[in-house]
């Protein structure tokens, strides 16, 4: 068997029946930090999904100042979208595994060049969230805010622990996102490029090593089978199976690649 948490592996089988690791796909999601600010940071360039929505767009943008690249919600023509926003504005999707639950404060670094540019909605599972909407407060110079033109702080609500979507959708185009932090704790704040992105758990994780180097340093390999009985290997630079203690079942499949999920 291979455990792949929240990915696809495509696996090359060969004339012989061996099954080749050949490619990863699917990253697993970002995971909240256990301490006392239950703190979760994503960079926004490294969204799961980016949707382009009602002619407007996520578009890469570098000046030099952003903790990586930066977003920006173009073509920047005047649009606003204070409602409908969900399936009207380009959105912006990240897998966080939750361990906090309740309240989550929000903190957007961003830009808004002028005071049309200047705003957007966070969400959590697709849905529109009036607490965490209409966040605003960004200048010409990037900085970080938390503010909603409602007068409050922005927030989103986690009822369970576990994996769930936090969402970002454009207000006003023009706008420009950089990095997104949630924190349960209402006086963290961040300053400067904010803390480093939350760490990816699962097959990204531990599947990292192209076996340019020969050997299995970035791997984890786990299995039951007796230690005298070496599974796997390196050959030709990829992971290949050595024995049939992980057999899986190919009669009757062509050779060439094919794709295996399998997730926990």
């Amino acid at each position: 068997d291979i455990l792949a948490l929240n990915g696809n592996i495509a696996i090359q089988l060969d004339e012989l029946g061996n099954g080749v690791v050949s490619d990863i796909s699917a990253p697993a999601a970002y995971q909240q930090d256990g301490g006392v600010d239950g703190v979760v940071s994503v960079e926004a360039e490294n969204a799961d999904v980016n949707t382009s929505q009602g002619s407007h767009s996520w578009v890469p943008v570098d000046s030099g100042t952003y903790s990586g690249t930066a977003l920006q919600s173009l073509p920047n023509n005047g649009t606003n979208l204070d409602t409908g926003y969900v399936t009207n504005s380009p959105r912006l999707d990240f897998q966080v595994n939750f361990v906090r639950t309740g309240t989550h404060y929000v903190w957007v670094r961003g830009v808004g060049a002028a005071t049309t540019d200047d705003s957007l909605h966070v969400g959590l599972d697709g849905a529109a969230v009036a607490t965490a909407d209409r966040i605003t407060g960004f200048s010409s110079t990037l900085g970080w805010s938390q503010e909603t033109m409602d007068g409050v702080v922005a927030t989103i609500e986690v009822a369970t622990p576990g994996e769930h979507t936090l969402n970002v959708w454009m207000r006003e185009d023009g706008t420009v996102v950089d990095k997104v932090v949630l924190s349960v704790n209402p006086a963290y704040q961040p300053s400067g490029t904010g803390p480093a992105e939350s760490p990816r758990l699962g097959v990204t994780a531990l599947l990292e090593d192209d076996f340019n180097d020969g050997d299995t340093v970035g791997w984890s390999i786990v299995d039951d089978c007796p230690s005298s009985q070496p599974e796997w290997s390196v050959q030709a630079n990829v992971l290949r199976q050595t024995n049939n203690c992980f057999g899986f079942s190919h009669e009757g499949i062509a050779l060439g690649t094919h794709q295996l999920s399998a997730s926990i």
